[in-house]
């Protein structure tokens, strides 16, 4: 991977200062990574200069959402409130790099809902830039290990926690469960059997992901992270697993069928407007889930 940083894949921006000469460095073509690696996107001033004191932000370009906040360093600290949700825990800046002026971004456990543009903005006091690169990812193949990222942000110990994965749209739900200090998976799902563990070690750092080995095409769809402390606070995350290979054919079919139905419902009941963002929303579900239908609703309603 790291030889797609070469020199030649570089864009060269010059910074909005009049007296700057420093050139602000990011991809100019899109960046290849493999689903469940954790990977660099790269952004870095050239000259070296420091971005200690300066804002660096990280967002989605490609967003029709609210939210598109995905990483942002400002005042020496990283202020992450208004975070995408499905971010959270899994973005860092390279601290001690700063000073040379790289501002790279590291992704951790990268899911297909992470494809997509993304810019880099460095501002200080005199001047701003920004540059754009695109993330493709590759699904994972059958047969292969699989990381579900779901971490705790900031990173308190979810050893004491409920953490419950499941999945949704389905009659038998459950793929894991971790309850007083110890799996409970008697009502686990046949085909999760084996299949399942939580990183036992970093859940006293608030990491609540879930390995799945031996992927399986069965296991392509949309998983929930729910993890639950005592009665007071719980929380939760969805995830989409895509399958390379997979054929949606049928998915496609039956999702039409579905969507046409709800519209003339709509249309009947209040009038063609009042549809869309009814299924738009089952795209946008937390912010995290990439159906594998949605060029095919694209194509279908636009």
């Amino acid at each position: 991977l790291l030889k797609l940083y070469n020199m030649n894949l570089f864009s060269f921006h010059y910074l909005r200062s009049k007296s700057s000469a420093s050139f602000l460095i990011g991809s100019a073509m899109p960046i290849v990574f493999k689903a469940g690696e954790d990977v660099v996107l790269p952004c870095f001033l050239e000259p070296n200069i420091s971005a200690v004191d300066m804002t660096v932000e990280w967002f989605r370009t490609d967003w029709t959402e609210t939210d598109t906040l995905v990483h942002l360093y400002e005042g020496h600290e990283d202020r992450n409130e208004k975070q995408i949700k499905s971010y959270r825990g899994r973005t860092a800046l390279f601290r001690e790099e700063l000073k040379k002026g790289n501002t790279s971004l590291k992704l951790s456990a990268l899911q297909p809902s992470d494809r997509g543009s993304y810019k880099c903005f460095i501002k200080s006091e005199s001047w701003h830039d920004d540059t754009i690169l695109d993330v493709e990812v590759n699904s994972k193949s059958t047969g292969e290990d699989l990381v579900l990222p779901c971490s705790l942000q900031p990173r308190i110990s979810a050893e004491e926690m409920m953490v419950e994965w499941f999945r949704l749209h389905e009659t038998d739900t459950l793929v894991h469960l971790y309850k007083e200090y110890e799996d409970r998976n008697a009502d686990q799902m046949e085909c999760y059997r084996g299949r399942t563990a939580l990183f036992k070690d970093a859940l006293r750092k608030g990491n609540a992901s879930l390995k799945l080995s031996a992927l399986q095409t069965s296991d392509e769809g949309a998983y929930k992270c729910l993890i639950q402390y005592g009665e007071s606070w719980l929380d939760d995350i969805i995830v989409y697993v895509e399958v390379k290979g997979k054929r949606h054919n049928n998915y496609s079919i039956v999702w039409k069928i579905f969507v046409t139905l709800y519209c003339l419902y709509k249309i009947m009941v209040f009038s063609i407007r009042a549809c869309y963002p009814a299924v738009i929303h089952l795209y946008s579900i937390g912010m995290a889930v990439v159906y594998p239908w949605s060029d095919h609703l694209n194509d279908f309603l636009f």
